[in-house]
């Protein structure tokens, strides 16, 4: 298992990571969701890397209970279920 990568790391810095983002249609954004704990972070850090792909920028983000729900309406934008699912 890897070594944690530590906040704000990885090839880029935050607005960096942003602008590559916006701009490639190779970028990919994973989510670690909900409450991950250390481990599950490593593990999914690990499956990522072993199957090819390139970690650029790593962050974690507090999101305090209230906002849980916004958040996760922002992360599944756009998909049917959501506004048919406990909402």
């Amino acid at each position: 298992m890897s070594a944690a990568v530590p906040e704000g790391s990885g090839n880029f810095a935050a607005a960096d990571a942003l602008s590559f983002c916006r701009s490639s249609p190779d970028a990919v954004v994973a989510t670690i969701w909900p409450t991950a704990a250390a481990s599950q972070v490593d593990v999914a850090r690990d499956w990522l890397v072993k199957s090819g792909a390139e970690v650029m920028y790593e962050s974690e983000v507090d999101i305090q209970k209230a906002a849980g729900p916004l958040a996760c309406m922002a992360l599944y934008h756009g998909e049917d279920w959501l506004e048919t699912n406990c909402w």
